[in-house]
């Protein structure tokens, strides 16, 4: 239903869409993300006479990327999170008490010199 949608708006408009990504789920409620992309289909005068909807599957490159995302933040062995996400979720923790004008407290605890 949603590419309906999609189909009817860039007909309407007569322009492509561009990539797109959006989550779909089949008949046994598997989850899929595919990109998808709307170009119409003129004839000599401009006017539509068809359209052509491309899916591609990037499910399987969604997750990967997930993945790596998640490994590149997070101790291989125990799965607590290493300085590179330390840094990170604190860049994140910054930015929010800047933005929302609050006061907030940072506690660190270095066992490694024990």
């Amino acid at each position: 239903m949603i590419f309906f949608a999609v189909l009817l708006h860039a007909r309407e408009r007569n322009k492509a869409i561009a990539r797109q990504t959006v989550a779909l789920a089949n008949r046994r409620g598997e989850r899929f993300i595919v990109e998808y992309a709307v170009a119409p289909i003129n004839d000599p005068d401009g006017q539509v006479e068809g359209m052509v909807l491309v899916l591609h599957d990037v499910t399987e490159s969604q997750a990967l990327t997930a993945k790596l995302a998640y490994q590149a933040d997070h101790d291989y062995l125990t799965g607590l999170t290493n300085r590179r996400g330390f840094e990170r979720a604190l860049i994140a923790a910054h930015q929010l008490a800047t933005e929302s004008n609050q006061q907030h407290i940072l506690m660190l605890l270095d066992f490694g010199s024990i």
